[in-house]
């Protein structure tokens, strides 16, 4: 995919209103600098001529990569980058977008603007879909009922902006998903059409300056809005897009994968639906993980859960049993096949990739010691306890807590400082040599932080 290079600068308002020295202009405009340079005092005038005695106010979006109010993306690959910035008419349920130009002699002038109906802007993405070498504005608009998506995709050219496409979905993705080197439109949508059944998903292509249907594969049906939608490589010959959705019913949560994927071949389908379900029954699971590169190996991973066991004395953790978390990926026969088995901390901050030995032995149990909270990896042999591996944390700002002898720091994150110490084998009745971690650098290569964002990293590679 041929990616914008985007200088995201900060929120106009913000800023001014958080520096000292700013003053208000007339007229409801926008707060500005007294030392900002002659660009940016025309880039600004430019956007208070929009704002000013109206009710349009600037705005930025809800989601993605690109969240400021005003962003400078070189749409036509020369070098000059343009600016483009968001506004809300919130009485007239309006959306407006605007982009200005730049040249040596007259600094920004107005390039365009587009306007559409709408509550939010949900998302904006700038991305080459029709192979010209040239950036399209792929716009995402949010409702006020929050159950759909308006998508709108349009092209810059001749000092315009041209809509080459517009539509409603539940969810979205962009992604070269037939590697020609273009940006596809992957859409969900929840009710029947293009003769998919109640809920499906739909690949568009514009390679001739318009939107193509590749084709459409169901999706799980009654799924609504999905959670998440991921896209990347399954294998080495296959590229995907999974949307991962919650099935409605009583009782515990049912989550799904959708895996889409193109092939010459087979064109675009879905290799986790059964048709006799009416969802994807492979990836059926109830515990709420996403999917992911979890490995790190470029692939994306299909979870599947499983209760951990409790320890011969029947202790559990917090009053439940933990969570393994199994990972699947797709063959080039597009079969799941198990590559990873993982803990995910609950509150998602970070997890850690076990042995494949841990599996069905492994259990954990939480407490607190002496300023730290602890999770401990066990395992049971002829009713005794062989401690794994502990993992510590404290504040991160927290000093002159007492760590046990031989535990070693594998990252501060989130407010808390982690370390870990490894377990020693039980002398009396150990365990079999390939469930002992062999040292730091080990244990380091499994535990992986996650921001955010939604982002993970290995505490050491």
């Amino acid at each position: 995919m041929k990616k914008a290079r985007c200088w995201l600068a900060a929120a106009l308002v913000s800023v001014c209103a958080l520096l000292s020295g700013c003053s208000l202009l007339d007229g409801g405009n926008l707060l500005m600098l007294p030392d900002i340079s002659p660009d940016q005092r025309k880039l600004l005038q430019l956007v208070n001529s929009v704002t000013a005695n109206s009710s349009w106010v600037v705005t930025s979006p809800a989601s993605g990569d690109n969240l400021s109010t005003m962003q400078f993306v070189d749409f036509f690959g020369d070098g000059i980058s343009e600016a483009v910035s968001f506004f809300r008419n919130s009485s007239e349920m309006r959306l407006r977008v605007g982009l200005y130009s730049k040249t040596r002699s007259t600094g920004y002038t107005e390039l365009c603007t587009f306007q559409t109906e709408g509550y939010s802007v949900e998302e904006v993405i700038y991305s080459d879909v029709d192979g010209d070498r040239a950036l399209e504005i792929l716009l995402f608009v949010g409702y006020e009922s929050g159950s759909i998506y308006g998508v709108e995709v349009y092209k810059i050219r001749n000092s315009s902006a041209e809509r080459i496409y517009s539509g409603a979905c539940t969810a979205y993705a962009v992604f070269d998903m037939t590697r020609d080197g273009n940006s596809e439109l992957i859409l969900h949508h929840e009710e029947s059409s293009g003769g998919a059944g109640n809920a499906y998903a739909e690949l568009l292509t514009f390679e001739n300056e318009k939107a193509e249907c590749l084709g459409y594969a169901p999706v799980s049906s009654g799924g609504g809005k999905p959670g998440s939608a991921v896209c990347g490589k399954l294998n080495n010959g296959m590229s995907g897009c999974i949307f991962d959705s919650a099935l409605p019913g009583s009782g515990v949560p049912i989550y799904v994968s959708d895996v889409l994927t193109w092939t010459v071949f087979g064109g675009f389908e879905n290799l986790s639906y059964s048709d006799g379900w009416g969802y994807a029954y492979t990836t059926l699971r109830n515990t709420e993980v996403f999917c992911r590169d979890i490995d790190f190996d470029g692939f994306l991973e299909i979870p599947q859960t499983e209760e951990m066991p409790v320890n011969s004395a029947g202790v559990q953790s917090a009053g439940s049993p933990g969570i393994y978390t199994y990972w699947y990926g797709y063959n080039a026969d597009g079969q799941l096949v198990q590559k990873n088995l993982t803990y995910m901390f609950p509150d998602g901050s970070w997890y850690f990739i076990m042995p494949p030995s841990w599996s069905g032995t492994v259990y954990v149990t939480t407490g607190s010691m002496d300023g730290l909270t602890t999770l401990t990896f066990s395992a049971d042999r002829n009713d005794r306890s062989n401690r794994l591996l502990t993992i510590y944390r404290t504040d991160a700002d927290e000093n002159g807590v007492l760590l046990p002898e031989g535990a070693f720091s594998v990252g501060a994150f989130g407010g808390y400082s982690y370390y870990a110490l490894i377990g020693l084998p039980d002398e009396l009745s150990p365990l079999a040599d390939d469930m002992y971690l062999s040292g730091a650098k080990d244990v380091m290569s499994r535990f992986v932080t996650v921001d955010a964002f939604g982002d993970a990293a290995k505490a050491a590679k």
